[in-house]
């Protein structure tokens, strides 16, 4: 996501993992990361598109119903993040469980890892992440690196996550730059669109990505004079 900090990109940097790297972690099915987490869960349009597929729901219905949208405070970017209920629970649990469990979020899948692509490149590197979760402190499960990206699929859709974060950065190194007050609504909708629900869940993701992104920056040009490709 854009506007990492010197300290976090710092620690990523210095934890990158290599596929043979190993760590260990034994999920202890307690539910505490999916209940009053202290940041929210923020979300790429492959996961939505992934969540809409596995309920059978349009993006429109998929983000009404589970999750919320802001406009970020210095990316200018219209942001999405799961939804809680009152009672702190993720919207997308019940009785315990995942309702996509097989289609969560890139940020539940990859848990205890992390990502981050680094701007001019063009595959993801992964590092694990601080946390004070009970299952990064047993011993009696160890992966690899490789391992835990073959068990959750991570990789199978690591080009259609790479499309998706070009269409973002694209627009993020434009809206950056720019007062907040000079991206108009008409604007702010029309990202959303690209980014979260220009997408019918039966055509192929990517190209539905770089379609989204060829629109946007022709408004982007046509209004600012500047390109986001």
């Amino acid at each position: 996501m854009p506007n990492i900090s010197e300290e976090e990109m710092k620690y990523y940097l210095e934890n990158i993992l290599k596929p043979t790297d190993t760590f260990s972690f034994n999920c202890q099915m307690c539910g505490k990361c999916c209940r009053k987490r202290e940041e929210p869960i923020a979300m790429t349009g492959l996961d939505i598109f992934r969540i809409c597929k596995a309920l059978d729901k349009q993006p429109w219905d998929v983000l009404t119903k589970y999750m919320k949208g802001v406009v970020g405070h210095t990316s200018h970017l219209p942001l999405v993040y799961l939804d809680e209920r009152p009672d702190g629970s993720c919207k997308l649990l019940h009785k315990g469980r995942c309702i996509v469990q097989e289609n969560k979020p890139i940020v539940c899948a990859l848990f205890p890892l992390g990502r981050f692509k680094a701007d001019g490149e063009f595959q993801f590197k992964y590092f694990l992440s601080q946390s004070h979760c009970i299952g990064t402190k047993t011993r009696n499960k160890e992966w690899t690196l490789q391992e835990w990206l073959d068990n959750f699929q991570i990789e199978e859709y690591e080009q259609e996550s790479l499309a998706w974060h070009k269409l973002l950065m694209g627009i993020a190194k434009v809206t950056a730059k720019m007062p907040i007050d000079k991206i108009t609504p008409h604007i702010i909708e029309a990202m959303f669109m690209a980014l979260y629900l220009h997408y019918n869940i039966n055509e192929d993701f990517v190209n539905q990505v770089k379609e989204n992104h060829k629109t946007l920056d022709k408004i982007f040009r046509k209004t600012y004079g500047k390109s986001i490709m």
